[in-house]
């Protein structure tokens, strides 16, 4: 049970053993968040702008109103879902996930707004999280409207309509670029209507994902999992992909249904924080081995989302 309460013109919510808040802002589900100093942590959501003060096991949603917090802040940080029972299950489920589960323990699945996520793991692909939170900061600043000094809303659909491929120059996104052009124009034409895959299955509502140019598998898993809260969806980067052969060799990603979009985020994490080589096994090629030894040459590759 989530404890908070009011502290002057604050709301302090209580960290525990499943709400570890710079776990859930920096594991790559979002990137809007910035650490200003030590424990205190800034970005904006919707058209919020919110610090995070960190005082020993307690956040402080710095001059943020009640009614905001059960409205918005509640909702994004997921607090009235039970992470505990859905960590239980994922060791119950595959016991070879205990040292990832307990590893990464503290990420709560943020709900974000649906296009915000889509269009961010867009920008992400064949990307490393600096670069890819340059460019959406150099989005919102260009298309968005000005929250706070320096703080910018994420332009919606609506604010885009008339843009030109050639308007995104600016942010050297590459090929990415006309994907989001792609996703504007099926938004706005209605071809694609993102408030209805609430109402579609995860099948269906990645089927319709994936007629977005450049929207594959992993872009729409994340889009259903960040945007909508389908926990029964496991978006596969290369960091996941990676482990399938370690953590998946007695059971299949597919008997973890609900369970897995949490059980992927742990792993995405673990996998990036510990900064994991596998190298191919002589004897069959389709096999990684993984190797205790962590080498410099690694470090370059971290960040790759």
């Amino acid at each position: 049970m989530l404890n908070y309460y009011t502290v002057q013109n604050d709301i302090c919510v209580e960290e525990n053993v499943d709400f570890d808040l710079e776990k859930t802002l920096f594991c790559g589900q979002c990137f809007r968040f910035k650490q200003l100093k030590p424990n205190i942590f800034s970005g904006v959501v919707l058209n919020k702008h919110v610090i995070f003060l960190k005082v020993k096991n307690k956040i402080y949603f710095k001059n943020v109103l009640e009614k905001d917090f059960k409205n918005i802040w509640f909702k994004f940080f997921d607090f009235k879902r039970n992470y505990s029972k859905i960590f239980r299950k994922i060791i119950d489920v595959n016991p070879d996930l205990m040292r990832v589960a307990e590893f990464s323990r503290g990420i709560r699945i943020l709900k974000q707004h649906p296009w915000e996520v889509l269009c961010s793991f867009i920008f992400s692909q064949n990307n490393n999280i600096p670069r890819i939170s340059k460019i959406i900061k150099n989005f919102c600043q260009r298309f968005g409207k000005e929250i706070s000094p320096g703080n910018f809303s994420f332009p919606l659909p609506e604010d885009l309509k008339n843009l030109a491929l050639r308007d995104l120059d600016f942010l050297k996104s590459g090929f990415r670029a006309k994907y989001i052009i792609d996703a504007l124009e099926k938004l706005t034409s209605k071809k694609v209507i993102l408030k209805d895959l609430e109402f579609k299955s995860t099948k269906e509502a990645r089927n319709i994902l994936m007629t977005i140019k450049g929207v594959g598998p992993k872009v729409a898993d994340c889009t259903l999992l960040y945007g909508f809260g389908r926990f029964d969806a496991f978006p596969i980067d290369t960091w996941v992909a990676k482990s399938l052969n370690i953590f998946f060799k007695k059971v299949k990603p597919e008997v973890l249904k609900n369970l897995a979009g949490l059980a992927q985020q742990y792993i995405f994490y673990y996998m990036r924080s510990n900064s994991l080589i596998y190298k191919t096994s002589s004897a069959n090629p389709d096999v990684k081995i993984l190797c205790t030894d962590v080498s410099k040459k690694l470090s370059k590759r971290k960040n790759l989302i």
